[in-house]
């Protein structure tokens, strides 16, 4: 039976406790170095803080762990995944029943896909990213580690993202374009060239800004 801890119960740890919920997947508690062991969030215990993660996974109190953190934290996130991972601790997925995942997708470690998201044929998602509802990620795509997904995204077919990038909500990137890693696409962009550089793009047609 999997006993998840989410590390990190900000909005989008009580997002990831709430889809787990409806998910089946058991919750037991949380990790968080703002808050007091002992205490609860969301009706959650608290079990420790970072640190603690380890001995707390040692002791088959919980097996699996995921990331929490958001958009502003990508590179901390990178660093204690990595962490963890090295020091045996086995991170778990939170797929909502209401996403469509094809049986030739390739999901990895620590990832949080929402409803209505479509991960199509030979498409890979990679660790500790976060698909918001209703996006699509189109055949032969794959998203970066620690990415997130902002809602009604549209990634259509043979679209690379790198790692640690955030996508806007509505923004679509037409098929068959590569995204460096750390790009930030804005809100409703539509990206028809592929981003070379680390920057922010934003608009229809998305330039750098």
């Amino acid at each position: 039976m999997v006993k998840l801890a989410i590390i990190g119960a900000g909005h989008l740890g009580e997002q990831m406790a709430h889809y787990a919920k409806l998910n089946d997947i058991n919750v037991v508690g949380f990790f968080d170095d703002t808050l007091v062991q002992g205490d609860k969030r969301y009706g959650i215990d608290i079990l420790g803080g970072k640190d603690d993660v380890v001995e707390v996974f040692n002791s088959g109190e919980i097996t699996h762990v995921i990331l929490a953190l958001g958009y502003k934290h990508f590179n901390a996130k990178k660093k204690i995944q990595n962490e963890l991972t090295k020091a045996g601790v086995s991170f778990g997925n939170i797929i909502c029943k209401e996403a469509y995942v094809d049986c030739t997708a390739k999901i990895g470690k620590g990832v949080f896909i929402m409803p209505g998201v479509v991960v199509d044929q030979r498409a890979e998602i990679g660790d500790g990213t976060v698909i918001n509802c209703n996006v699509t990620v189109s055949h032969d795509s794959s998203v970066g580690n620690y990415c997130i997904i902002g809602p009604a995204c549209t990634l259509c077919g043979f679209v690379n993202v790198g790692e640690r990038s955030f996508l806007g909500a509505n923004s679509t990137i037409i098929d068959n374009l590569n995204l460096e890693s750390e790009v930030i696409i804005g809100a409703g962009a539509v990206v028809h060239k592929n981003c070379v550089e680390k920057s922010t793009y934003i608009g229809v047609p998305a330039k750098k800004k």
